[in-house]
């Protein structure tokens, strides 16, 4: 059902009524590991599984 393992880390900018996110200084991770830096992305509220912050 989820083929892609990956995740997005990245600093939570804003959220909207619907629930989407718009985070900066993103970036992908494969089994912990940075694949690559994508910048600023907009996720639709409805495809998000699970968040989790992050330690500094």
């Amino acid at each position: 059902m989820f083929p892609n393992k990956n995740t997005l880390e990245g600093r939570l900018e804003s959220v909207d009524d619907n629930l989407n996110l718009h985070l900066v200084d993103t970036f992908e991770l494969a089994d912990g590991v940075k694949l690559r830096s994508l910048g600023s992305v907009v996720l639709r509220g409805n495809n998000i599984i699970l968040l989790r912050p992050i330690e500094e």
